[in-house]
């Protein structure tokens, strides 16, 4: 009987030492979780081609890394295959980020794609104050017999081409950008250090506006 007895305490010392390597293995796979989790999450946001109409927004979905392109909502599964690497699981389309946290990602080993602070599917109103400092005369540098006049109507901007008075409606994303959906036109507005308003559209175009 004392021999039973002796038996059935080692085993429930076993058992004690056990439960707490159980609770600490979970606990660990936890951390291991949440880690791999914010580190895939330093990857997320909205990321612009060159020609800065089209992007891609990259999320993570039950901790995997997922691309989405905005332009037409095509999704892909991803697998990292190294610190900065990763992979699509079906067609195997490479990318690479530039750093963690990144500044831009390299899509098909040739495509530079460039970080965004905004989301590019956003849409909101001109605010009074910034369509009077974006309204006015604008001529393309380098070439000052070119104009284009910005004005504000309904809460939008729109370009008027001086050389045929097309009229192009702009949607505001932010206070820098807007595009003309219809046309695939991006048009971003920003103040150099000398104070001159510059209008970057039609792809590379630099336009001044005018005193």
């Amino acid at each position: 009987m004392k021999r039973i007895r002796k038996q059935i305490l080692v085993i429930a010392a076993l058992v004690g030492l056990c439960e707490p390597h159980v609770a600490m293995g979970d606990k660990s796979r936890d951390n291991d979780f949440a880690q791999e989790q914010t580190s895939l999450q330093q990857f997320e946001g909205f990321y612009r081609f060159p020609n800065r109409v089209a992007y891609i927004q990259f999320d993570v979905v039950n901790n995997q890394l997922r691309a989405r392109q905005v332009w037409d909502g095509r999704q892909y599964e991803l697998k990292k295959t190294g610190e900065l690497t990763f992979e699509s699981v079906e067609e195997q389309y490479k990318l690479a980020f530039d750093a963690a946290p990144p500044a831009g990602v390299k899509i098909l080993d040739r495509v530079d794609l460039t970080k965004v602070d905004f989301d590019p599917e956003q849409r909101k109103s001109v605010p009074p104050l910034l369509a009077k400092l974006y309204a006015g005369s604008y001529h393309r540098e380098g070439n000052e017999k070119f104009e284009i006049k910005v004005i504000s109507d309904g809460g939008n901007l729109v370009l008027i081409q001086g050389w045929d008075r097309k009229r192009i409606q702009l949607a505001c994303i932010t206070d820098q950008e807007f595009i003309n959906q219809e046309a695939a036109m991006p048009v971003t507005f920003f103040t150099e250090s000398n104070q001159k308003i510059v209008m970057h559209c039609f792809e590379s175009d630099r336009w001044i506006k005018m005193e």
